[in-house]
């Protein structure tokens, strides 16, 4: 389906207009799709407008389809453009007409209730386990297929690299789907490459780090998993020259590393990690 280009504080309406018929605080609606609270709030009040699968993810957790969303701002666009006061629109709540008429109107020409109806029916459905939870996610680590991980991380990574690391992070804290094992690897294969440019590896390091923060999993595992991370962020810092703080990030990968063995299937690379994570009294000399 295609990216709309609605404004975005018609779209704040519409998510909680089906917020309110669902029944749910913006904790419940986040928790269902998969987003910070912090996202929804902004969504609500117009400061971000969502791209399309932030808001195809929205409608499943609703239990409502995209395009009865996409009705739903159609409308809310035209009402926006026809009216002009503080009367109250019909087939909608007061409070939302209110939002939509800050003057005296004339009357809207189109005919809402088509589309009203439809969203209350969906609501007058209860939503089943699958629905509600939709975006749970498999289990970490993987059990079964490593490389199908790897090959969903390159996706994901198509979609952040183009982007400056404040977008990517914002990304990655907004979307689930970035929660992921692989891609936290695949970032760090992106580190090490860059690492003749400090800040660049930096920036990936640190994404790294941050990624595993948000995965979902057994507490063993995400402490190999962020020792892992944690060791290139050692190797960025200590190609910026922050030789402190890269040897605070090698003690931490170490003892983080070592916490989680038991839980490492054995994905990820251990000879890069013992080939990071130097003799602290190596760092004192530049590496080769």
């Amino acid at each position: 389906m295609a990216i709309r280009n609605d404004d975005p504080a018609d779209f704040g309406v519409a998510l909680t207009m089906i917020r309110l018929l669902r029944g749910w605080g913006q904790v419940e609606i986040a928790r269902a799709s998969g987003l910070s609270v912090g996202s929804v709030s902004r969504y609500e009040t117009g400061a971000r407008r969502p791209g399309r699968p932030t808001v195809d993810r929205i409608a499943r957790a609703a239990g409502i389809s995209g395009p009865l969303v996409d009705s739903l701002l159609d409308w809310i666009r035209e009402a926006r453009s026809e009216v002009e006061g503080k009367r109250i629109l019909p087939g909608l709540p007061s409070v939302v007409s209110r939002v939509l008429s800050p003057e005296p109107a004339k009357e809207a020409k189109k005919d809402v209730s088509q589309t009203l109806d439809a969203l209350l029916s969906s609501f007058s459905r209860p939503l089943s386990a699958s629905s509600l939870w939709s975006t749970e996610r498999d289990p970490e680590p993987p059990t079964e297929s490593p490389e199908r991980d790897r090959n969903e991380a390159r996706e994901l990574w198509a979609r952040l690299e183009p982007l400056d690391a404040g977008d990517r992070v914002l990304l990655v804290s907004e979307g689930t789907e970035y929660h992921r094992w692989a891609l936290c690897e695949l970032v760090c294969d992106r580190c090490l490459e860059a690492v003749t440019r400090p800040r660049e590896a930096l920036e990936l390091a640190e994404l790294a780090v941050f990624i595993v923060e948000r995965i979902e999993g057994k507490d063993a595992w995400k402490r190999r998993l962020k020792g892992y991370a944690t060791a290139h962020l050692g190797r960025a810092r200590e190609a910026a020259n922050d030789l402190l703080g890269a040897a605070k990030a090698y003690i931490r990968a170490q003892r983080l590393w070592d916490g989680g063995a038991s839980a490492d299937p054995g994905i990820l690379n251990e000879r890069r990690v013992k080939k990071l994570v130097p003799d602290l009294d190596a760092l004192q000399q530049p590496r080769k």
